[in-house]
């Protein structure tokens, strides 16, 4: 067998061993659509940008943190979500883009009937929303347990 072919059977292995490599790392981390499925608590939530944050703005969002203070959400596989603020309940559906970017929840009533999210980090146990608006917010939820 000549050198150049030994080369090129060793290259071919070698790719062939990363593609490998590559495809079990791609299989091993749960995809969003996944992760999201359990119920969340809200734990914080924050201006992105406070350069542009009045007085006021700082106000609404104290009152904002006392709303949502106990809120939970679950998350079904079938891609329906309730969310709970105090006495009141929120339903409808949920979606993640094929991308993974965002997640867009659709609600059965209310003024809002659609809010969309950018998914800043999902894991087992911790979530980050950014959601679009004058002054852009980042809600941050945690796993739910009977702890809380």
């Amino acid at each position: 067998m000549t050198k150049i072919k030994k080369i090129y059977i060793l290259s071919i292995c070698f790719i062939t061993l990363l593609s490998f490599i590559a495809v079990l790392y791609s299989c091993n981390g749960a995809d969003k659509r996944e992760l999201i499925v359990r119920k969340w608590k809200c734990e914080n939530v924050e201006y992105t940008d406070t350069s542009i944050v009045t007085k006021k703005d700082i106000q609404d969002l104290e009152i904002v943190r006392g709303i949502l203070r106990n809120e939970t959400c679950q998350y079904f596989a079938d891609g329906h979500f309730e969310a709970s603020v105090g006495e009141s309940i929120k339903k409808g559906s949920w979606k993640i883009d094929e991308e993974e970017k965002f997640l867009t929840l659709d609600y059965e009533k209310g003024k809002v009937r659609q809010e969309k999210y950018e998914i800043i980090s999902l894991s087992e146990s911790q979530m980050t929303l950014k959601v679009e608006q004058s002054i852009p917010l980042v809600f941050t939820y945690v796993a739910y347990t009977e702890k809380f």
